[in-house]
């Protein structure tokens, strides 16, 4: 699962894998793991994203879990 936070913020933890992700951030769940999240005043697009075709374009999915993926700061 894949979600990207258009507004607000979201706070994750130990399960989560990340801190926090802030508007323009994306983060990666492994839906086979346990995660807990909380919005903050948060709009977000989550999409997931089939094992296999993850595996198929990277390899591996080993280690995504909690991989925060942050926006450029400007």
């Amino acid at each position: 699962m894949i979600s990207l936070v258009l507004e607000g913020r979201v706070t994750g933890g130990a399960a989560s894998g990340f801190a926090v992700a802030e508007a323009g951030d994306a983060f990666i769940a492994d839906t086979r793991r346990a995660t807990r999240t909380e919005a903050h005043e948060a709009r977000m697009i989550t999409v997931s994203v089939a094992r296999s075709v993850m595996e198929a374009a990277l390899g591996s999915t080993n280690g995504l879990h909690g991989r925060l993926l942050t926006s450029p700061q400007i």
